[in-house]
């Protein structure tokens, strides 16, 4: 299950249909069900035998524009004490009933469930059909306090697939719905899975003990590039930067610090490759750099052919915030790229080896937020802090920002002005992906999907208040 999926091309949406499709090749019946809004395909081909079924029902007329309308109101009224509830259900409450129902119909073996929306919507159903099983019942959400029970076996086994760092998808209001009853429940959920998966051991550390024998760890499978196909960076004149163009991701930097060395390096040029909400902001910063900069750096939308995009280019920038498991990472690595970040920018740092496969930049420490896996309260909680007192990764300064440019820049420099570094970096990169072989790791989702009983029985600890 995921919330929204049609035309979304992110690493989740990606993962989902990947996964779907290799259970499917292993002989197992899949259904990936939606709750979306929009209308066609996925991004990514479904392999025969895939079924997709949206639970929303369509919205036409004064129906659509309704709902057009609500979704503004609902954000203004979410935190209104009083209102939070009857607009949490609102919003949330006809994909979790919709799901149950469908899940009592169907009585699927296992429900996995990705990202939050869908994780939250899952555990409410999987309580409900628990609650009310039989099929004249009424389903009801538990009210926020109340404990998600196992009673037998009405409810398919639940899985929640998690691709963020979990501070991210726990305690940042502006993910998700930032409501604090939502983030509330988001966190109450988990303790009504019978398994979650994490991509990163040091996300699963971040866990309360209650909760983390049930975590399993499921990196994101990267597919081998054969010798011929890889990149030839110290031939090659490109820095490319791939991803969403979305806050997180900071493409404004790379822009900034292209601004300072272009003049240095004539042969070159910068590929921004994505879609998002930041275009027009990114447009108007490249339009107000020098001429020499701003001709050789294009944003080149949304591309099909990335095997061909890592092919021709030098090395990979990925100067984002944070991230889970980045799959442009991985690609770029597999494919022969040395990759260039942050140390600070969790997920990144865990694939990228400073010295052997890539760079690590170190900003100024004065305003730097600690992001990565061994990184302590500011990435995740102490796994024994109550989930309201912890804290999230800082905002990003000024002095920071200016931080970022300054060793991106200088990084970027030392890159490009080294052939042999370019060469020596590039060629350990497909090596350092061969643990997240697909083969591998879907035999461990197949493993996981088919283990009969939780690790231990489903418990929620005393209602957390809402994350500050």
């Amino acid at each position: 299950m995921i919330d929204r999926l049609a035309g979304r091309g992110g690493g989740a949406e990606r993962v989902l249909i990947d996964t779907a499709n290799a259970m499917a090749a292993r002989g197992h019946l899949v259904e990936i069900l939606t709750h979306d809004r929009a209308e066609g395909p996925p991004a990514w081909p479904l392999a025969p035998g895939v079924m997709l079924s949206n639970l929303r029902p369509p919205r036409r007329g004064w129906r659509w524009l309704l709902d057009r309308l609500r979704g503004p109101l609902e954000y203004r009224l979410s935190d209104v004490p009083g209102l939070d509830r009857l607009v949490w259900t609102a919003r949330h409450g006809g994909f979790w009933r919709r799901l149950a129902r469908h899940l009592r119909t169907t009585r699927p073996d296992v429900a996995v469930a990705f990202l939050p929306p869908a994780i939250t919507a899952t555990a409410v159903a999987g309580d409900a059909l628990r609650r009310a099983p039989a099929a004249g019942n009424v389903l009801r959400a538990p009210a926020a306090g109340n404990v998600l029970r196992h009673k037998g076996a009405e409810a398919p086994r639940l899985v929640g697939s998690t691709h963020n760092v979990p501070a991210q998808d726990f305690h940042n209001p502006e993910r998700w719905d930032r409501g604090r009853l939502d983030r509330a429940r988001r966190w109450q959920a988990m303790a009504g899975l019978d398994r979650i998966t994490v991509l990163l051991e040091a996300y699963r550390a971040w866990y309360p003990p209650h909760l983390r024998a049930r975590v399993s760890v499921l990196p994101n499978a990267v597919a081998p590039v054969p010798a011929a196909a890889r990149a030839r960076p110290e031939a090659a004149r490109i820095v490319l930067a791939v991803g969403r163009l979305a806050p997180v991701k900071r493409h404004d930097l790379l822009i900034a610090a292209w601004g300072r060395i272009a003049a240095r390096f004539p042969g070159w040029e910068v590929q921004i490759h994505g879609e998002g909400p930041q275009e027009d902001d990114l447009r108007a910063q490249i339009a107000a750099l020098a001429p020499e900069a701003r001709a050789r750096l294009t944003l080149m939308g949304q591309t099909r052919d990335m095997a061909a995009a890592y092919r021709r280019a030098a090395l990979l920038a990925h100067p984002a915030t944070h991230e889970g498991f980045p799959l442009t990472v991985t690609e770029a690595l597999a494919a022969g790229l040395p990759v260039l970040g942050f140390a600070d920018c969790s997920g990144l740092n865990a694939l990228v080896r400073d010295g052997q496969t890539g760079v690590l930049l170190e900003p100024a420490p004065a305003a730097k937020p600690d992001s990565g896996p061994d990184a302590g309260p500011a990435s995740g909680p102490h796994p024994d802090t109550p989930p309201a007192t912890q804290t999230t990764p800082q905002t990003t300064t000024q002095t920071d920002t200016e931080a970022r440019i300054a060793a991106l820049a200088a990084g970027l420099a030392g890159l490009m002005g080294d052939e042999a570094r370019r060469a020596r970096l590039g060629a350990a990169g497909p090596a350092s992906m061969a643990p997240y072989d697909p083969a591998h790791v879907h035999a461990l989702w197949e493993a996981l999907l088919l283990d009969p009983l939780p690790a231990s029985p489903p418990v929620l600890s005393p209602r957390p208040a809402p994350p500050s």
